[in-house]
């Protein structure tokens, strides 16, 4: 008893040197917090079908001191093609998503390794004929939503759960779906718009699918005539055309539409590329046959102004034929993906680009100043025909004095 009395006496002495000594020599202890970043990008390279490129996927990994771009980073982990023309990349929840265009299949990563965790068969999934060609995605509700191109004149839209992969929905759509938005209403039903190119050149179209009813209302524009992408801002729809192309592989009456109720309006006359941030949105414009080279917008829905983007400071490293773009919200850096050489264009089924050399291609990293300038701050190459840019975020723990 009087050994256990001493001790918890020598520990409240040493307890009370020590409180004492912090006060009078106090030590600092690095702080740290939990903060969201970019950890990296994944960029989809479609390859060539023309030269029987297969496609790629490069990461731009910002997790480390120095960023730096990996090439091939789906084949470095899993010992296998993506196939030919993979068409998209999604990052949602901790999974990764790509459309494996050609190889009927959407394949379902690891977004911190990129190892594949499911491959998911499409024809399968959906049926021989529906499940063709996957191309884009959209989310809601917990579910990854996808379009196929079917039997090309009519698509589909399907929808999977993200944790046993199996189908939920499936609708018939427009001819070749090429982007999807979801959209509310004054009374909070929710609605899926797809924009459907068309088969042939001039003859796109628009499906509305009522979440709630499953009813499915099919239309056109005169205006739109081969819509491209599709995205929502407030009770707005912003898509974008791309024309048609003449004679001779030219490209011409491409540009950027706004939808309100029935009244359609062209706010961005030249434009072939965008991407959306919250009432901003950045386009570029490079149509084929063109000879002037590429150009660069920001349309300010809210004030309805339309400006110049000048990209700086990057004259060892210019864009040469923009082929994606993407805008980092966290850093405020815009991604603009870019071919090695201007292409020539062969029609195969649809027009894509003639490399020649197959060439790998790169991507420039500007960051915007919040008006009309964003200035140069990295390049990194990526592969042959970079299509889509998506952002890989996380919680990170920085440490600090």
């Amino acid at each position: 008893m009087k050994r256990n009395i001493l001790s918890l006496a020598v520990l409240a002495v040493g307890a009370a040197c020590f409180t004492g000594c912090q006060e009078d020599n106090p030590v600092d202890y690095p702080q740290s917090s939990l903060t969201y970043v970019t950890k990296g990008v994944y960029i989809i390279n479609s390859g060539s079908r023309s030269w029987s490129i297969d496609g790629s996927l490069t990461y731009i990994n910002y997790d480390t001191g120095t960023p730096s771009a990996w090439q091939n980073v789906f084949k470095m982990a899993n010992g296998e093609s993506l196939g030919g023309n993979p068409s998209d990349v999604l990052v949602y929840g901790e999974k990764v998503y790509i459309a494996g265009s050609d190889d009927n299949c959407i394949f379902v990563l690891r977004p911190r390794d990129a190892k594949m965790m499911k491959r998911i068969f499409t024809p399968d999934l959906m049926g021989v004929s529906e499940g063709r060609n996957p191309c884009r995605f959209a989310t809601y509700d917990g579910k990854v939503y996808f379009c196929t191109q079917g039997d090309g004149e009519v698509g589909y839209v399907a929808a999977i759960d993200t944790t046993d992969f199996k189908l939920q929905e499936m609708y018939p759509v427009g001819s070749c779906p090429v982007g999807m938005v979801f959209v509310t209403d004054d009374n909070n039903n929710v609605s899926l718009l797809v924009a459907n190119k068309g088969w042939y050149l001039g003859e796109g179209t628009f499906t509305t699918i009522d979440l709630a009813t499953d009813s499915i209302t099919n239309y056109s524009y005169d205006k739109i005539m081969t819509p491209r992408d599709i995205a929502a801002i407030g009770n707005k729809l912003y898509v974008l055309d791309a024309g048609l192309e003449f004679e001779e592989f030219v490209q011409t009456e491409a540009g950027l539409y706004e939808i309100n109720g029935d009244t359609v309006t062209m706010v961005v006359p030249d434009a072939t590329g965008m991407t959306v941030v919250g009432n901003y949105i950045f386009t570029f414009n490079d149509p084929f046959g063109g000879a002037d080279g590429p150009s660069y917008s920001i349309y300010d829905v809210s004030s309805k102004s339309l400006q110049t983007l000048n990209l700086i400071g990057d004259s060892a490293h210019p864009i040469i034929s923009p082929s994606a773009i993407a805008f980092d919200t966290l850093t405020g850096n815009l991604f603009i993906a870019s071919r090695s050489s201007v292409p020539e264009w062969v029609l195969f089924g649809d027009f894509l680009p003639d490399y020649g050399d197959g060439m790998p291609c790169f991507v420039n990293v500007y960051h915007w100043d919040g008006a009309n300038q964003a200035h140069f701050v990295e390049s990194f190459e990526t592969g042959l025909e970079p299509h889509k840019i998506e952002f890989f975020r996380g919680m990170v723990r920085r440490v600090y004095w």
